[in-house]
């Protein structure tokens, strides 16, 4: 017989994603807030607090928020909003078995100068830290704060009333050795946890950004002692041409479809939008669509048939994280050649597809 209350969702609850590994996701957001947490001495058992601070890293996973039902989760402009992964409770500390080191590792800060023989921080890179702090969603200001002056969080259960987003204090920046956190990029292995995405390992991308170069802050230093983008299609060829040359300097959903015309078919434009919003880059697009669809002869997004779209919309439509999986995969440039060709496209007719 049925035991229990059952559990609802609602169409705003963004469901957790599907992908096992995200390639190149950029660390968008980092946050800091203090905990107290009960240890227990291995020797004698006895149990103390200790008062720590953590930091809650949010990567920008290349896709939309979506509900159940597999549509776009909209904020109150009627915009689509990132799916952010977040590793919420990190310890600061640069202990080897501290997860930070890994995190720092995976973007980027990985040779001898920030990493030591036991894979924990080294000396130099722990006292070189230096952090700048934001105000945070209710409202106060840690701009002039240090580590210990930032704000407690308690969880509900042990009778919090402040939810741990609100009281989080973003980081708005964050460096080593004078170069910047935020912004770099890593891979990652995903799994799914009491219907949350969980961060099961960090890897370094094939083919990691160089460290950057860039003038040090006034900030707080060393470890204590114990955007979103806008929901816009380009609609100008010549905007479209220029973003798609440059796709290092524009994030992938204002990007064009690399080397063809501005699309006009309603298929073209759905399957443009689907990349865009899913954050494959212009130059992959073409390359993309022909793995989803298993046309490798297909010439250009632009004259896209209909029948190779409604391929694309059932894959996608059925599963919306089939666009970065086949990204994933996708390791070749390809050349796109646009035509002039236009077909009938009432299977695309719906406003919502466009």
């Amino acid at each position: 017989m049925p035991r229990g209350i059952p559990t609802s969702t609602s169409r705003d609850t963004p469901v957790p994603l599907r992908v096992k590994r995200l390639k190149s996701v950029p660390l968008v957001k980092l946050c800091a807030f203090r905990t107290i947490n009960e240890r227990e001495d291995r020797e004698t058992g006895e149990k103390y607090e200790v008062d720590q601070v953590k930091l809650a890293f949010y990567f920008d996973s290349g896709l939309i928020q979506r509900n159940s039902d597999g549509e776009p989760i909209l904020d109150n402009a009627g915009d689509t909003q990132a799916h952010l992964v977040n590793d919420g409770f990190v310890t600061y500390s640069g202990h080897p078995q501290a997860n930070l080191p890994t995190i720092l590792r995976a973007l980027g800060f990985s040779d001898e100068r920030f990493i030591n023989d036991e894979g924990g921080l080294t000396e130099d890179a722990a006292e070189s830290i230096e952090v700048m702090f934001g105000t945070n969603g209710l409202g106060e200001d840690y701009s002039s704060a240090d580590w210990m002056d930032l704000p407690l969080y308690t969880t509900r259960a042990k009778g919090g009333k402040v939810s741990k987003g609100d009281l989080e204090v973003p980081v708005t920046s964050f460096r080593i050795m004078g170069y910047e956190l935020l912004g770099r990029r890593c891979d990652m292995a995903l799994s799914i946890k009491n219907d949350y995405n969980r961060i099961e390992t960090y890897l370094e991308p094939e083919d990691p950004e160089p460290l950057d170069d860039a003038p040090k802050p006034k900030v707080s230093k060393g470890i204590p002692a114990d955007v979103k983008e806008p929901d816009v299609f380009v609609g100008h060829k010549e905007a479209m041409a220029t973003k798609a040359a440059s796709p290092d300097d524009t994030p992938p959903l204002l990007q064009g479809n690399a080397g063809e015309l501005e699309p006009e078919t309603k298929r073209a434009i759905y399957v443009t939008k689907r990349l865009q919003e899913s954050n494959v880059p212009g130059l992959h697009r073409l390359a993309v669509v022909r793995a989803m669809i298993g046309n490798p002869d297909l010439e250009s997004i632009y004259a896209i048939t209909t029948g190779d779209a409604k391929k694309f919309k059932e894959m996608f439509t059925s599963d919306p994280t089939s666009v970065v999986a086949a990204y994933n995969f996708v390791i070749d440039q390809a050349q796109s050649a646009p035509t002039e060709e236009v077909e009938e496209d009432d299977d695309f007719d719906e406003e919502d597809d466009i």
